[in-house]
C-alpha cells in the first residue's frame, strides 16, 4: 500500500471509471496494478475416459512435447530442442515423396509435361492465328498473339510452380503424415 504498486478500486470508482476501465497498464492516468482474483482448470483426460464419463469435449490435444533445451539435466537430444518433437507417420510402405531420387523423376516427368503443354498451346495459337486471317477480324493480330503468349508463359509458369509445391524443397507442407 505504501508503494502506491496496486490501484484503488474505490478512488478508481470515484474517478467515474468502470471495473473495465480500471486496468490501463499503457496509460499515463494508470494508477498501478488492478488486483483480481481467479482460478481457472482443465481437465485432461483420454477420449475413451471422457466418453464415458459422458464429460464434454472441448478439444482434442493431438501432441504434446517438451522444448527444455539447456533445461535441466535430462534434455534428450542437446542442441535439437523444438527439433526433437518432429514425427514421422510411418505407414505399410515407406512414404514416396522422402525419397530424393523419386521426387526427382517425378518433378523431371511433370517439367517434360509443361514443355508439352506450352508446345501444344503454341501450335494452338498457330491454328488460332490462321483463323484469325480467314475470318479477317479487324483486330490487332500482334496484341492478340502477345497477349496469348502472356498467356502461355503465365501457364507454364503456375504449372511449374505447382510441380515445385509437390516435389521441391516444400514438398511437406499440406502433407499432415509428413513432419517438417
Amino acid at each position: 500500500a505504501n508503494m502506491k504498486a496496486t490501484s484503488d478500486a474505490l478512488e478508481e470508482a470515484a474517478k467515474g471509471r468502470t471495473p473495465s476501465e480500471m486496468s490501463r497498464p499503457t496509460t499515463k492516468s494508470r494508477a498501478g496494478f488492478m488486483e483480481a482474483q481467479g482460478a481457472g482448470m482443465h481437465v485432461l483426460m483420454t477420449a475413451e475416459t471422457a466418453i464415458e464419463m459422458g464429460v464434454p469435449m472441448y478439444g482434442i490435444v493431438a501432441l504434446t512435447n517438451t522444448a527444455t533445451d539447456k533445461e535441466g539435466r535430462s534434455v534428450p537430444a542437446p542442441g535439437q530442442g523444438i527439433l526433437t518433437t518432429a514425427r514421422e507417420t510411418r505407414g505399410v510402405v515407406p512414404q514416396r515423396l522422402l525419397d530424393f531420387g523419386w521426387r526427382r523423376r517425378q518433378l523431371e516427368q511433370e517439367r517434360a509435361n509443361i514443355a508439352r503443354w506450352v508446345q501444344a498451346e503454341h501450335e494452338y495459337l498457330q491454328d488460332e492465328l490462321a483463323q484469325f486471317t480467314a475470318a479477317a477480324q479487324p483486330a490487332d493480330k500482334d496484341a492478340y498473339t502477345q497477349q496469348r503468349l502472356a498467356e502461355i508463359k503465365a501457364g507454364a509458369r503456375r504449372k511449374e510452380s505447382a510441380a515445385l509445391d509437390t516435389f521441391g524443397q516444400g514438398f511437406y507442407r499440406n502433407n499432415a503424415s509428413i513432419a517438417p
